[in-house]
């Protein structure tokens, strides 16, 4: 990984990590983002839920916001262009070129605003230039890594973290500081979960996280059938 990268990271680890805490996993977002899959449209909703968060309003919750962001327009779990924009947002801020950097970041969050990678992204690429952005971005970027960490632990199935796609699932890692080397497919209890292997910089230890994919992989289904 590339030092700039990996400074990145680590400059962020104290924001982002700040946000985890030692509680019990909760599942109250797992059942929201499943109840997202029978609604018939989250789009306004959503769309309020980012409105209450750009402005901190009383109302601001990450929880809501990346549920409805699940049952929205824009929810597209496997979309490959939003993964290739993810990595040109991290290679252009490898390369320094922090101009393309936040170009690419604020064309992501157009539509998915849940999108950690250009909120990283965001956050890099506009530190020492512009105070305003970096705090936004670090503070919106430390309310999703919350959400997704307060959901599960990871260590099992049963605790997975509730994730809406499998980029989120690879940025979470990657924002954990941890180096992805193996990703699998886990089907168990008619639920869908992405197993991802990975270990820290600077151990030998091999970190085995679950993250619950059920939402995605139902979706998924429906756009099957809907062809």
């Amino acid at each position: 990984m590339n030092k700039i990268l990996i400074l990145g990271i680590t400059a962020l680890a104290s924001i982002v990590l700040g946000a985890c805490t030692s509680q019990p996993a909760q599942r109250p977002l797992a059942e929201q983002l499943l109840a997202s899959s029978l609604h018939p449209d989250t789009t306004s909703a959503y769309q309020q839920a980012q409105q209450n968060v750009v402005e901190q309003s009383s109302d601001a919750d990450f929880d809501t916001l990346r549920a409805l962001y699940a049952g929205s327009k824009y929810y597209a779990p496997w979309d490959t262009a939003e993964h290739e924009a993810g990595l040109a947002i991290l290679n252009a801020m490898e390369d320094q070129d922090y101009a393309l950097c936040l170009t690419l970041a604020q064309s992501v969050l157009k539509l998915n605003f849940t999108n950690l990678d250009a909120h990283f992204g965001a956050y890099n690429c506009s530190r020492g230039h512009d105070e305003q952005t970096t705090v936004f971005h670090a503070r919106v970027l430390k309310g999703l890594f919350k959400s997704i960490s307060n959901s599960g632990d990871g260590n099992a199935p049963e605790t997975a973290y509730m994730v809406n796609s499998a980029n989120e699932a690879r940025a979470f890692v990657r924002l954990s500081s941890l180096l992805m080397f193996r990703q699998e497919s886990v089907t168990e209890g008619g639920r869908y979960y992405h197993l991802i292997f990975s270990a820290h910089p600077t151990k030998e230890d091999v970190v085995e996280l679950y993250f619950d994919l059920t939402k995605a992989q139902l979706h998924n289904f429906k756009a099957t059938e809907l062809r």
